[in-house]
């Protein structure tokens, strides 16, 4: 089996699968440390988290954030496990701001994560958001509510480019 979905760890169980890239625990650990990367240099300490409560790699997303934020600089205010079909996301959004998260990680499907900038946005709430790749849509860079966006691509397009870094 060729590829992944990069949110569970068994496809590293057999030699018969081939993720395309990081996955499961491994993807999670990328992802806030190339976070972390990305925005400590410009003073961004206090991180927010908000993962998925529907599935194990949302669970094991929240337990790496929570491990690993404080070794990499992070003050962890604020640490969440919400719907992917709750309507609205404003609870979250206000504990975030309240707890004074300048960054929020958020690992959920891409329609979540429109739904949390709107609702945050709604609250006067502007951070910086972070995500792994396979939510991250082109639609975003036009969406005002999730500006400044980060988000961790573990790897390149399957689609030629004219990066010389790809060819």
């Amino acid at each position: 089996m060729i590829g992944s979905e990069t949110g569970d760890n068994w496809f590293y169980e057999s030699p018969m699968y081939f993720p395309q890239a990081s996955s499961g625990d491994a993807n999670f650990r990328a992802i806030i440390a190339s976070v972390a990367e990305q925005v400590l240099p410009l003073g961004k300490k206090k991180l927010a988290t908000v993962t998925c409560a529907e599935v194990q790699g949302c669970a094991d997303a929240d337990k790496i954030f929570a491990q690993l934020a404080p070794g990499l600089g992070f003050e962890h205010t604020y640490r969440a496990r919400a719907s992917l079909a709750q309507p609205d996301f404003t609870a979250e959004c206000l504990s975030a701001k309240n707890s004074g998260a300048e960054v929020f990680i958020v690992i959920m499907d891409t329609n979540s994560q429109g739904r949390v900038g709107a609702a945050c946005s709604r609250q006067g709430y502007k951070p910086i958001y972070a995500s792994g790749s396979a939510p991250v849509v082109d639609r975003f860079k036009d969406d005002p509510n999730l500006d400044q966006m980060v988000a961790v691509v573990q790897r390149l397009p399957l689609v030629p480019d004219r990066n010389p870094g790809q060819r």
